[in-house]
């Protein structure tokens, strides 16, 4: 794989793992304030 590929994915690998922890954490706030 080329290095250029391997960064692509790991940015990619981040933004996955980051939204996918700010939805957690709305739904969290959500559950908390009902």
């Amino acid at each position: 794989m080329e290095n250029s590929e391997a960064k692509h994915f790991s940015v990619h690998f981040q933004l996955v793992m980051f939204s996918s922890i700010f939805a957690i954490d709305v739904t969290w706030q959500k559950v908390k304030a009902t």
